[in-house]
């Protein structure tokens, strides 16, 4: 019995140490949406704009959320293999998993480049709020690639039993979406001033 309780407590010890790094990652991941906001609504005025970050924060949603399939195959089989002590054939799960994601990404960017308007439109958006939400899609399908990148080889790394690397690759992203969509938005120091565009680009940061 006492050994069970033993085994249970180092058990669960495991778990939290590799969840909790997870944990705040999706917080952070979260983080860069309050960022927009607070940003958007402080610095802009008019509901144009409250409008476009709404789509755009579906937008930042929707996007990584793509690859899932993906990243989630990724994890499953490099855990498989490198708890078969087979680190060779998880190094090719990542590899593959790379290619499919990179081909499904040019996919996503050539979709978002070529049909962002439309959407906007058909999520009724008009005028000033459907030309503002589709300068902000527009920015961020340029860096679709990259966010597969990150969402593949973070799933492999959790696979590998390294959940921490994933949690500082989001606090640098974070750090980085602050510093540049603030400076663009203000126009700190050697960020030019260029308004709501600053936001698109520091979330594609």
């Amino acid at each position: 019995m006492s050994d069970n309780l033993v085994n249970s407590s180092g058990n669960l010890r495991l778990i939290v140490r590799l969840a909790w790094p997870v944990l705040a990652e999706e917080v952070l991941n979260l983080l860069v949406g309050f960022t927009e906001w607070w940003l958007a609504g402080h610095f802009f005025e008019g509901p144009q704009y409250k409008a476009a970050m709404t789509l755009a924060m579906y937008a930042l949603w929707v996007i990584p959320s793509l690859f899932s399939a993906v990243a989630i195959g990724a994890t499953a089989l490099t855990a498989r293999f490198i708890g078969a002590g087979e680190p060779d054939r998880a190094r090719r799960v990542l590899h593959q998993s790379l290619l499919v994601g990179g081909v499904f990404s040019v996919l996503v960017t050539a979709a978002v480049m070529a049909g962002g308007e439309r959407f906007v439109a058909l999520m009724n958006f008009q005028d000033e709020a459907a030309a503002r939400a589709s300068e902000y899609l527009a920015i961020l399908a340029c860096v679709v690639p990259a966010i597969m990148f990150e969402q593949v080889v973070i799933a492999s790394l959790r696979g590998a039993g390294d959940t921490v690397s994933g949690l500082v690759a989001k606090v640098a992203v974070n750090v980085v979406n602050t510093i540049v969509s603030a400076g663009c938005v203000i126009g700190w120091g050697l960020f030019p001033q260029i308004g709501w565009r600053g936001l698109a680009l520091g979330a594609a940061s």
